[in-house]
């Protein structure tokens, strides 16, 4: 599972409220590809390149604008 976490959402909560979550995934065996945001648009420019096919699902933790960046960047996909 991909996972995106943006330090700075919010009440910038969200590094603990997935730290919260990840011995759960963890222990039911998911394999995590986490990604701590940095910059404003990394989402959308990653997931345009990024190989899919192996994921199973993406996680997002953050607000509501991590997750349009990372509808823009599906849908600018040629695939």
């Amino acid at each position: 599972m991909l996972v995106y976490v943006n330090p700075f959402s919010g009440a910038k909560q969200a590094v603990a409220m997935f730290a919260g979550v990840r011995p759960m995934l963890e222990h039911a065996g998911i394999k995590l590809d986490v990604v701590t945001t940095t910059r404003a648009g990394q989402v959308q420019e990653e997931i345009q390149k990024r190989d899919l096919s192996s994921l199973e699902g993406v996680l997002i933790v953050s607000g509501d604008g991590l997750v349009m960046e990372y509808i823009m960047g599906i849908m600018q996909r040629t695939d």
